[in-house]
């Protein structure tokens, strides 16, 4: 049941990642920074999902062929703080990706 419920041992991990860009990005220079994190985190093994303008940008990075570890959270916090034009980066603690979540 634990299975079915993805509970447990059986949890699907994510974490959340909110960026905000200062200028804000150009529609060509979101396509590109879209592109690179879409190869960051296939790359990884991972799959994301989220988006938005040039001021800021939200993901949540997830299980793709494995479940995202304290490491991935620390190489994408890494991989954002090294935009040039980013004002500001969170990144959220490891949660469950069925559970949990607030309307």
């Amino acid at each position: 049941m634990r299975k079915k419920r993805r509970l447990g041992e059986f949890t699907d991990w994510c974490f959340e990642l909110d960026a905000t860009f200062d200028p804000p990005l150009t529609e060509r220079q979101l396509d590109v920074l879209c592109e690179q994190l879409i190869d960051a985190v296939e790359t990884a093994g991972l799959q994301f999902g989220g988006g938005g303008d040039g001021g800021s940008y939200s993901v949540i990075v997830q299980f793709g062929d494995r479940q995202p570890n304290e490491d991935d959270r620390r190489q994408f916090e890494a991989w954002f703080r090294r935009l040039p034009q980013l004002a500001s980066c969170r990144t959220g603690p490891l949660r469950d990706a069925n559970y949990g979540w607030s309307s």
